[in-house]
């Protein structure tokens, strides 16, 4: 904004220099510290995978999950507003992303196998995924229930 305004007040043809100072000139952002490796191990994603009946909304997540493994990181808002396949494929319109993009951040998926059963299990009947009809927004699609809660404290 600083530089902005420079822009519109100053006029060096006419030598009418209303902001004279640029002290922003020698200050430097310091580039972040990269960040730590956060994936999970092949072995962590089976133990996920392979974890057995704890209630309705554990098996949510952990589906939910591995969905989201399977299909390359397709996060819990997509889910909610996924439209169907298309020849195998998995096509929609990635919404953190797609009022910042011309092409609205279209993304082309190929369904893996292993993801077909998941997709089954929560097959919408206007979406791909049936979350729509299940939860108000995808935001309470993610929140864990105050049973879960307890359960989580109890752990």
């Amino acid at each position: 904004m600083f530089t902005l305004a420079k822009k519109t007040f100053n006029k060096e043809a006419l030598n009418r220099i209303l902001i004279p100072l640029s002290p922003f000139d020698t200050f430097k952002i310091s580039k972040p510290q990269k960040p730590k490796k956060r994936a999970l191990t092949v072995n962590q994603i089976r133990q996920i995978r392979d974890l057995k009946d704890n209630g309705v909304r554990w098996n949510l997540a952990r589906d939910c999950f591995m969905l989201s493994f399977y299909t390359f990181g397709l996060n819990s808002c997509d889910f909610y507003t996924c439209g169907k396949s298309k020849g195998g494929r998995l096509e929609y319109e990635r919404n953190k992303t797609k009022d910042r993009r011309e092409d609205f951040a279209f993304m082309s998926l190929k369904i893996q196998k292993e993801a077909i059963p998941l997709i089954a299990k929560y097959k919408g009947k206007d979406l791909m995924f049936r979350f729509s009809n299940m939860y108000a927004d995808a935001q309470v699609l993610t929140l864990p229930s105050i049973k879960d809660l307890n359960r989580l404290e109890s752990i």
